[in-house]
């Protein structure tokens, strides 16, 4: 009995995939995953078959060079197949460490944020690890809405953000000043200047 190719292990592990399989990739993309990228990649000319990669740099099947400035954070801090980051990394697969528990701690996440908070500036004492840039904002902005110092703040249009409205979205304790927020329309300094500092307020000249 014929077995499924798309349901048999990969033959000979990850590495001969990459070495066999690379100039599928992108049919594959088309096939299971996303073709309308396909169709932006071939588009711009980018429909390479990459086969290595070296700090900043993506290497094709032909041996060329390319320096890619389109990667994110990740790549540009460290780049690609850092020696250091992969003895690392094999380091921790070695010890067999009790990673990621759900309800738990973890000790070289605190050791994490003990090193960044030695860095930081006195007044940092602790660090809330994000995954994404999204969710740092996020934070920041519910942080910035719990100070009780904090002085008012006026939207530059009249859209209202998704989560302002969503205060289920929002912890009880982060709840602050919602119901005073008001809008001005973009470009209308004397309303923002009103709003901010009251009726009675001179008018600030830039």
């Amino acid at each position: 009995m014929a077995v499924d190719p798309t349901r048999a292990p990969l033959p000979g592990g990850v590495a001969e995939a990459l070495a066999t399989r690379a100039g599928d990739a992108m049919a594959l993309n088309d096939r299971y995953m996303n073709p309308q990228l396909g169709r932006i990649v071939r588009t711009l000319g980018f429909d390479r078959t990459w086969t290595h990669g070296d700090g900043a740099h993506l290497i094709d099947a032909q041996g060329n060079r390319y320096l890619d400035l389109l990667s994110g954070y990740g790549t540009f801090a460290v780049g690609r197949n850092n020696p250091d980051v992969i003895a690392a990394l094999h380091e921790l697969l070695d010890a067999h460490s009790a990673n990621l528990p759900q309800l738990g701690v973890s000790v070289l996440p605190g050791l994490l944020a003990q090193q960044l908070v030695a860095r930081a500036p006195e007044r940092i004492v602790a660090m809330v690890p994000a995954n994404t840039g999204t969710e740092a904002v996020e934070a920041a902005i519910k942080l910035a809405r719990a100070d009780p110092l904090r002085q008012p703040r006026v939207p530059r249009s009249d859209a209202r953000l998704a989560l302002a409205e969503r205060r289920r979205a929002v912890p009880r304790g982060l709840r602050t000043a919602r119901a005073g927020l008001r809008s001005c329309p973009l470009g209308r300094s004397r309303c923002s200047q009103t709003r901010v500092f009251g009726r009675r307020s001179r008018r600030i000249h830039h």
